[in-house]
């Protein structure tokens, strides 16, 4: 109820930053038209009385669209940063100059193309469940989808 009979402080914080211009490299086809063609076209024919003669009749063979390359394009794609900061301090001991010792800090971002951080928060939030109260010294990729079932806990406790 106050933070004077709390054992733990969690402090959190979370934010958005500036848009940002990235670039999506891709390979796409180049395309040629090839446009439709009349050919001169001589078929043997068998007439009455059994003679062969050559036929010659003109057709008509319809363009088409073929890839004759592969070109690598770059596409500008803007992007938002996205960050949940979650801090737990020990209300019991304190450092002499920097007040309540911190017991464990987490960070957590995301980069994508939307800017809405109230979406991305429940994300961030169940991807950081494992790792709350422990201490890891690394950075870790961690894939989370909307579908999963601590995104779900963590949107049923907000």
């Amino acid at each position: 109820p106050d933070v004077e009979s709390a054992d733990m402080i969690i402090d959190i914080s979370c934010g958005k930053g500036q848009p940002e211009v990235d670039f999506k490299s891709y390979a796409a086809p180049v395309i040629a038209e090839i446009p439709g063609v009349y050919r001169r076209v001589t078929v043997p024919v068998t007439v009455p009385g059994g003679k062969r003669m050559m036929v010659s009749s003109m057709i008509y063979v319809p363009g088409r669209r073929d890839i004759i390359d592969m070109e690598e394009r770059m596409d500008p794609i803007t992007t938002y940063e996205k960050f949940l900061r979650l801090t737990a301090s020990d209300s019991e001991q304190e450092d002499a100059t920097e007040g309540s010792v911190q017991v464990w800090s987490i960070y957590v971002n995301n980069k994508d193309e939307s800017d809405d951080l109230r979406k991305q928060l429940p994300l961030m939030a169940a991807a950081a469940i494992p790792y709350v109260g422990g201490n890891a010294d690394s950075q870790r990729e961690i894939k989370v989808k909307a579908s999963d079932a601590d995104v779900s806990f963590v949107k049923a406790g907000v």
